[in-house]
């Protein structure tokens, strides 16, 4: 399969802008749903941010919130990372569900493989 290039994907954004837009117009999206799409419609928008947003989220669970800021180019004192770490749950939450007996203890062996090389840098 090719890659989609980034004029294929401003193409394929606006095709769905115009569909949700005339969904709206028509009715079709009542309530909440409708005030945030009208808001997020607005915004400005760029296929670079699909693949940055996909990018951070994929290292989270790998780099603390120095090397997260650091990787993303943000500077030491960013909020910026506040927008991902809600997605960390599972970090919090298996070790708990471990400890108790409901998981399984697994030791993944990429989680092994990234802690030994934070230490040779």
């Amino acid at each position: 399969m090719k890659p989609i290039t980034p004029d294929r994907l401003w193409a394929i954004v606006n095709v769905l802008k115009k569909r949700i837009m005339q969904m709206i117009k028509d009715n079709e999206i009542k309530g909440n749903d409708r005030e945030k799409l009208e808001i997020l419609l607005k915004k400005p928008w760029n296929p670079y941010l699909f693949g940055r947003h996909s990018s951070i989220t994929e290292k989270l669970d790998m780099l603390n919130d120095s090397q997260l800021k650091q990787c993303a180019g943000w500077r030491p004192n960013s909020d910026r990372a506040k927008t991902y770490v809600h997605r960390k749950g599972k970090q919090v939450i298996n070790p708990l569900l471990q400890e108790h007996g409901i998981i399984e203890k697994q030791i993944c062996k990429r989680t092994e493989e990234m802690s030994s090389m934070r230490y040779l840098s």
